[in-house]
């Protein structure tokens, strides 16, 4: 009998001991869930490869990667109809990724760099006042970063880049590590002109990075990606929200990953109000580009 109540005690505080060190794992790891996105339409054909996205006045501006000319187009949130295209001059499409908007001007990331041979990476800025117009006339932000020393051709490697932001007085661009699987934060000013980028810090995202967007006034940024075991493999989205962090340390603060459940290529992402976002995806596979929704509401206080 005593050794069946000793045997019991050693049980319980086994359990205890187990849920203690579970609880201290929880404390220290982010959270990570499944969320459903809600398909809002299909994209019109000219957007097949849609990689950027920011909404503007009601109404989406989208553009595609490097098959698609240096254009911007104009869409219905709702119904994705096409409703204007801008020519922008003094850019080429190398490799557009993504958008990113301020108070004054439109950031178009040229930054796309499959194989790591691009020694000079441009963002280019557009003057909101001139969207009125029908083209745009860009202006030049040229970087390079700092610790790139192999320009190589190769596969695996850590400076290609889809995801920009405008925060504050700066833009700061993640990367799409494909070689780590993790994503290098980098600060560039907003200035024209040639700059090498500044060196933040690294995150491990455990996947591909390939658009980013910031609500500035909430002090939530999201980070949007996908992994995939391989070329015939289907897409596993995901999305990582950051909320409560000190100035620009985004991730200083309270971190949470959301499985998206759809098998897509997601390229752009943006604010479309109080905690709801819009989530684009590429043409794959016969089916068309998409344009999904998700609350994020019940997960950010």
């Amino acid at each position: 009998m005593r050794y069946e109540i000793l045997n019991t005690k050693l049980l319980l505080l086994g359990t205890l001991v187990l849920l203690l060190s579970n609880c201290a794992k929880d404390s220290s790891t982010p959270l990570s869930t499944i969320a459903i996105p809600q398909l809002l339409t299909e994209l019109p054909t000219v957007l097949e490869e849609t990689s950027g996205l920011i909404k503007r006045d009601d109404r989406l501006l989208s553009h595609n990667d490097s098959d698609g000319g240096a254009k911007l187009f104009q869409v219905s949130e709702h119904s994705a109809t096409m409703e204007k295209e801008w020519m922008i001059m003094g850019a080429e499409n190398v490799d557009w990724e993504d958008l990113a908007m301020d108070e004054q001007h439109v950031y178009i990331a040229d930054i796309g760099n499959n194989f790591g041979l691009r020694p000079h990476l441009d963002v280019y800025q557009l003057r909101l006042e001139d969207m009125e117009k029908d083209s745009l006339m860009a202006q030049r932000i040229r970087y390079t970063y700092p610790d790139q020393i192999d320009f190589t051709s190769r596969p695996d490697h850590n400076f290609d880049g889809e995801a920009l932001i405008a925060f504050g007085d700066s833009l700061y661009i993640f990367t799409k590590n494909r070689q780590d699987r993790q994503t290098n934060l980098y600060a560039l000013p907003k200035q024209p002109g040639e700059h090498k980028a500044r060196f933040y810090r690294t995150f491990n995202t455990d996947g591909l990075i390939t658009a980013a967007t910031v609500e500035e006034s909430l002090g939530i940024l999201c980070l949007l990606g996908y992994n995939r075991a391989h070329e015939s493999a289907p897409f596993e989205p995901f999305l990582w929200l950051f909320y409560d962090f000190p100035s620009t340390d985004f991730f200083a603060g309270a971190q949470l990953r959301l499985e998206l459940d759809i098998e897509e290529q997601v390229e752009g992402i943006c604010f479309s109000g109080d905690r709801q976002l819009l989530i684009s995806s590429e043409a794959k596979n016969g089916q068309s580009a998409h344009l999904y929704q998700l609350d994020v509401s019940d997960w950010i206080p």
